[in-house]
């Protein structure tokens, strides 16, 4: 009787085919799995194209598109054609550190600067690159330094935000950011804006959300997340209240959300009230600093302003819709052309508003207007032009600049003659009512005195009020000197489209800004520009994915 074959594994296996069944659909599966993570590659490339396409579009001038905006380079489109650089390292988690670089290519790196006239000032002090931060995959369209100046935020096409530690940047040569959050929207983000307190910062993305970040708890989730009506383009945190913030969309509204009052019980639909509608695209938005108004820059080149103050019904189909007064439209230029950014100076030690705002849009100038008159009697604000500066490089991206105020800075005042005057007018009515109430018994005795001492007296007094009104004069103008040191300056940095930075000094009078210092070192369109709130330190990030820090130093 023949013996009965015990079952075995491997006998098991033969009647299902065999390991080499199971090792065919393994690797068949492993295969399947390789297409499908290059084909959700292929989708998430196109879909980042489509993105950055959107919001091309949605920055073009009116009637225009991005292609049709920029002339044919043969250079640059050989340039665009090559591939592009793989991603830097450490971008998971945290991100990667800050890099203290070594000095680069002396040709790429030099910053050249010059005073009035094309001469080199030896009284300005020039800024020079310091380091770069590196945490950013794609172009790094935002950055802000925190009130406090030890933090710096920065947003990206990549969708991350960081924020990195700046308070000890040049001490340590390797540190990584506080936080670096990759999926702060579910698209590009493109603005951001902190709180007084440099606690929290609010974040704008083209998901049409804005978010709330608490940076001292490093949460990786937002704090409260708002949806608008459009691509977000701009965020402003009202000054007066930290718990109420503004965003510009691109379907012609201003939001205003209120983080004290929860979305559904607001009275208004995702927590949102409309306080304007505009006839194209918002921009820019810049509340100021007493918080009674939101100035904006559109599409149209239009810039207005509105006072927080008087609401009244809205125009929008949202529910709790309100429309907030207009008091003002000044066009930046007579062809219309869209604006980017609009912000104002720091206040000065005498004064509690910023003084000159600055105007950055799509026909390659940077204007600065004056709002001091207005402010100073309590009227509506009328915006003076008195600088219009040329060497940026700007037609259809969403350049910004950023202000220096040296702390010894003094604006130039244009008073002096009306002081003059009124002192004048009080001297005369003074004299007249003097020698009135003598009498007519002491005309004799005044006329006969006042061919001795008292005359003398008189126009030694005269001749100081003259001296010290010239003398005031004199100052007014030592005030307003050009290229000066950089304490006794306000300069007014832009990005430009070329891919450098332009530093101009606007703290003279009317017509004398000068182009001080062009700092070069970035590879693509410089977005941003910030300065830091108390030091002569500039942050500046790029379509190159870097962010350069350059400080002024002899």
């Amino acid at each position: 009787m023949e013996s009965k074959k015990p079952l075995t594994l491997q006998t098991e296996l033969g009647a299902f085919g065999g390991e080499a069944f199971y090792k065919t659909q393994l690797e068949l599966a492993n295969k399947e799995k390789a297409q499908l993570q290059e084909r959700l590659r292929e989708v998430e490339t196109k879909n980042a194209f489509l993105l950055k396409s959107l919001f091309e579009l949605s920055v073009a001038p009116p009637g225009t598109t991005a292609a049709k905006a920029m002339p044919l380079d043969i250079v640059t489109a050989l340039k665009k054609m090559s591939l592009p650089a793989e991603q830097p390292p450490g971008l998971s988690g945290k991100g990667s550190a800050y890099r203290r670089t070594a000095p680069l290519d002396r040709v790429s790196m030099e910053a050249s600067f010059s005073g009035v006239g094309g001469h080199i000032n030896t009284n300005f002090t020039p800024f020079r690159y310091r380091g770069e931060l590196k945490g950013h995959a794609s172009a790094v369209y935002t950055i802000q330094y925190s009130p406090s100046g030890q933090l710096l935020a920065s947003t990206s096409f990549d969708r991350r935000l960081c924020i990195w530690s700046m308070d000890r940047f040049l001490e340590k040569s390797n540190y990584a950011p506080k936080l670096s959050i990759s999926d702060a929207h579910r698209g590009p983000c493109v603005a951001v804006e902190w709180g007084s307190h440099s606690a929290r910062v609010v974040t704008g993305g083209l998901d049409q959300s804005a978010a709330v970040w608490d940076v001292d708890s490093a949460r990786y989730d937002p704090v409260s997340r708002y949806l608008c009506n459009g691509l977000v383009n701009s965020v402003s945190i009202s000054p007066a209240n930290d718990e109420l913030f503004l965003v510009g969309t691109s379907r012609n509204s201003v939001h205003l959300f209120d983080r004290r009052v929860e979305p559904e019980a607001s009275g208004a639909p995702w927590g949102r009230h409309t306080l304007v509608d505009n006839d194209c695209p918002v921009n820019s938005i810049h509340v100021t600093l007493d918080g009674n108004r939101v100035i904006t820059g559109d599409h149209g080149g239009a810039i207005k302003t509105y006072d927080l103050r008087k609401v009244g019904p809205g125009k929008s189909s949202d529910v709790g819709a309100r429309s907030c007064s207009l008091t003002d439209v000044t066009y930046n230029d007579a062809n219309h052309r869209p604006i980017t950014h609009v912000h104002t100076s720091p206040p000065t030690s005498v004064e509690d508003y910023g003084r000159f705002m600055a105007v950055n849009s799509y026909d390659n100038f940077l204007r600065v207007y004056d709002r001091g008159s207005s402010l100073l009697k309590g009227e509506k604000p009328e915006l003076k032009a008195v600088h219009a500066l040329s060497g940026i490089k700007n037609t259809h991206w969403p350049i910004k600049s950023s202000f220096f105020m040296g702390s010894d800075y003094r604006p130039p005042s244009s008073g002096s003659k009306h002081r003059r005057q009124r002192r004048a007018r009080e001297s005369s009515k003074a004299s007249t009512t003097s020698a009135e109430g003598r009498g007519v018994e002491d005309e004799d005795r005044y006329a006969s005195s006042s061919e001795g001492g008292d005359e003398l007296s008189y126009s030694s007094s005269s001749e100081a009020a003259e001296n010290e009104a010239v003398d005031e004069e004199e100052a007014d103008e030592a005030g307003t000197t050009i290229g000066g040191p950089i304490q006794n300056s306000l300069i007014l940095a832009s990005g430009s489209a070329d891919g450098n930075i332009c530093l101009f000094d606007v703290g003279g009078r009317p017509g004398t800004g000068a182009l001080l210092q062009t700092l070069e070192g970035h590879k693509d369109r410089v977005y941003g520009v910030d300065f830091h709130p108390n030091e002569p330190i500039l942050a500046s990030c790029s379509a190159d994915c870097g962010i350069k820090i350059w400080q002024s130093f002899r």
